[in-house]
This record gives C-alpha cells, sequence and structure tokens, in this order.
C-alpha cells in the first residue's frame, strides 16, 4: 500500500508541475524559438503543420464587395454575392500590397501547392529546391491584414511556363491560447518572389527580417 502511495504521489506531483508550466502542450511564445519547429516541419514536408493551424476570422459582405463580386471586372471564385452573408475569412496578398479576401481553406489549399509542387531536384543561389523556412519577419502595416503578427517566409523551386522559379510564401503568425495559428499569407511568385527573399528590397512589406 505504501509503494502505490508513494507512485500516487509522484504522479499528482508530477501534474501539478505541468500545470503550474501552463499545459505540456503549449507551443513557446518566442517566435524566435517556434522557428525552429518551423523549419523542421518545412524540411520534413509537414503540410499539415501549417495547414491545420490556419485560423479565419468572420467576415460580413458589404454592398461595396457586392458590387465588385458581380460586376464585370468580379475576381474569380467571388464570396460576396449577398450583402450581409457572414464566412470565415483570411487574406491573401500577392506580394507587394495586393489583398485578396479568401476562405481559410483556400489558404490551406496554397500552403499545399507550395509543398506538393516543389522541384525537389532543382537549386538555386537561393538554396535547393525542396520548400524550407527562409527568414523571419514582421509585417510592416500598422492596420489591416499582417499588423502586429510575425512572419515565417517560406520558399521552394516550381515550374513556371517550363522554367525553374521561385516562389515564396509569408505566412503570419498569431499566438492564440498557448498555439501559433496563421492568419493570412503573403504569396509571392515568379518574377517578385526573390525579392521578399532580399532583406533590402522587402522593407516595403517587412520589418525584422532576419535570415533562418
Amino acid at each position: 500500500m505504501g509503494a502505490r502511495w508513494l507512485a500516487l504521489l509522484a504522479v499528482s506531483l508530477a501534474l501539478v508541475g505541468i500545470a503550474a508550466c501552463g499545459g505540456g502542450d503549449r507551443e513557446p511564445e518566442d517566435f524566435a524559438t517556434f522557428a525552429d519547429q518551423i523549419a523542421r516541419a518545412a524540411e520534413q514536408g509537414d503540410t499539415a503543420f501549417f495547414t491545420e493551424r490556419v485560423l479565419g476570422e468572420t467576415h460580413i459582405c458589404t454592398e461595396e464587395e457586392v458590387a465588385i463580386s458581380t460586376g464585370p471586372d468580379a475576381p474569380p471564385e467571388p464570396i460576396c454575392l449577398e450583402v450581409g452573408f457572414e464566412f470565415e475569412s483570411v487574406v491573401i496578398t500577392g506580394y507587394p500590397v495586393t489583398d485578396n479576401i479568401r476562405t481559410p481553406e483556400v489558404l490551406a489549399r496554397d500552403i499545399e501547392r507550395l509543398f506538393g509542387d516543389a522541384l525537389l531536384d532543382e537549386q538555386d543561389q537561393y538554396g535547393p529546391g525542396a520548400v524550407r523556412l527562409y527568414a523571419t519577419a514582421r509585417p510592416s502595416r500598422s492596420t489591416g491584414p499582417g499588423a502586429g503578427l510575425d512572419t515565417a517566409i517560406l520558399t521552394a523551386i516550381h515550374d513556371f511556363s517550363g522554367l525553374p522559379r521561385r516562389a515564396a510564401r509569408g505566412l503570419n503568425f498569431e499566438y492564440i491560447d498557448g498555439r501559433w495559428m496563421i492568419r493570412n499569407e503573403i504569396a509571392g511568385d515568379f518574377q517578385l518572389a526573390v525579392e521578399m527573399l532580399d532583406p533590402l528590397i522587402s522593407v516595403l512589406v517587412y520589418d525584422e527580417w532576419t535570415a533562418y
């Protein structure tokens, strides 16, 4: 009985220790520390690590958005076809500043394409063709998509019109309830993708750009 009691006491103390530390599955609040996990997931081709973190926010369609979505210059796959329609939204920004409201599913598919279309056997001055974490940064915006968030800049080599070219994605993370979630994205493809990989040129959209 005494040995069993000691074992139960040990378990209880372990659980108390975990609770005191904020739980065993909380991710580090420091983004630079968390970046190591991002880099490892990219290296392993773990797309679920990224897609399962995409988190939208409620968006309500306005009259202006409906007019744009139903007019002659309507974007592909418009969402706002009715005033007051609510949906979970993310923003995918075409580098450098073209914002497009999309659903979390669209962002998740874009991440999957980044990995699925990577030319693993290619190489250039920026490194191998496989997806990898190239840099961390913070969006320079004071308001709007990405403001106040932390960015992981991923890059890979894709096929553009039969030629191997760079693609880059700036995934904007927010720390929510102990976990880093992806709120929106800046997408760069040939030819602009390489600008996101240049600390001097990318100051147009990023502060605190740090090579990983």
